[in-house]
């Protein structure tokens, strides 16, 4: 690995840190909102930033921003790190699969004319089939498979799938503007296929 390949390592790791640091303060701020009827489920206006890293820095990144920066911010409001790790991976995954969505995507004609669009679709996918591991609290909780769905998979996927579809393009746009991240956005479109 040459030294462009360490400088680019560099700063993914940097940015991806940004995105954690991002994603648990806003899911902080976040946790005084919480939707009624819900197991905690909360409005996460924020939640955005995550389906953001994946497709930005890419499905790595996506899945630290994710599983670290719910469990800090878990910390920080006082729920514990591990009280929840099916959330934390949950989240991660949603990074994840966001990024991977978009891996291939991210260099053609389709994904810069329509971006905003497709990052949308992209976003709230990765969030339907991410929370899908919500569903192993059934064991855990001793709910029914029905309360978790009603009760915590659609509530999440349903305000988590809002902000997104609001934010992620918003921020998407931010980012392609911001000159330093504009730059990097365009280093890692070329190495990602």
């Amino acid at each position: 690995m040459g030294i462009i390949g360490l400088q680019r390592g560099s700063i993914t790791m940097a940015l991806t840190l940004v995105g954690v640091g991002l994603y648990a303060g806003a899911a902080y701020f976040s946790f005084v909102a919480q939707v009624p009827g819900t197991e905690g489920v909360f409005l996460r206006p924020g939640f955005a930033i995550l389906p953001l890293v994946g497709i930005v820095l890419g499905p790595l990144s996506g899945f630290a921003t994710g599983f670290l920066g719910n469990a800090l911010a878990d910390g920080l409001t006082g729920y514990g790190v591990t009280t929840a790790p099916l959330w934390h991976v949950a989240n991660g995954m949603v990074g994840l699969i966001a990024g991977l969505l978009v891996l291939r995507l991210r260099s053609t004609k389709l994904w810069m004319d329509n971006r905003a669009e497709i990052s949308a679709v992209v976003g709230i996918v990765a969030i339907a089939l991410g929370f899908l591991l919500v569903f192993g609290d059934i064991p855990i909780s001793g709910m029914t498979p029905w309360e978790v769905l009603s009760s915590e998979y659609l509530p999440t996927v349903f305000w988590n799938g809002l902000a997104t579809a609001i934010g992620l393009p918003i921020l998407l746009q931010i980012a392609s503007a911001a000159p330093r991240i504009s730059i990097w956005t365009r280093l890692t479109t070329r190495t990602a296929g």
